[in-house]
């Protein structure tokens, strides 16, 4: 079984510069963070997909479910430039137990209205290769920790 879930607002946090220059803005303070699993409007939508399944099925290191909150924590502190503001983060898709099969498909159901929007699909994981359903979104995966 799959859940979506929104990204605590605290993930997303940094130093703030405001009282140097007015627009010394970082990305934590710029990201639009969704309620819904919907998407409003153009722009970027970050969605995570919060899965140790895949790499346990291989006899990896698990771990890579915390990926999507890491790379927020990783993002929020960088400067944020012109048109940053298009970036909503659109929580995760976590996974509950061995349902990895019904995760990729509701990761897939949720890119596409992603998509169908002009936004650009942003899907982070780690530790598994893309799932052929997934052929629209630019997949940025990166290792798992440890």
């Amino acid at each position: 079984m799959s859940v979506w879930q929104p990204v605590s607002p605290d993930i997303w946090q940094g130093r703030d510069d405001r009282h140097e220059a007015s627009n010394a803005l970082r990305l934590f303070q710029t990201v639009r963070q969704s309620d819904t699993q919907q998407p409003s409007g153009d722009g970027i939508a970050l969605i995570g997909f919060a899965c140790d399944e895949g790499v346990r099925r291989n006899q990896g290191r698990t771990g890579a479910a915390q990926a999507p909150d890491t790379l927020r924590r990783a993002l929020g502190n960088m400067a944020s430039h012109e048109g940053h503001e298009r970036l909503t983060d659109m929580g995760n898709i976590r996974v509950e137990g061995e349902a990895l099969e019904a995760a990729q498909q509701a990761l897939s159901e949720t890119v596409t209205p992603v998509s169908r929007r002009e936004c650009a699909p942003w899907c982070s994981a780690a530790g598994m290769k893309p799932p052929g359903r997934m052929a629209g979104a630019c997949w940025m995966p990166f290792p798992a920790s440890g």
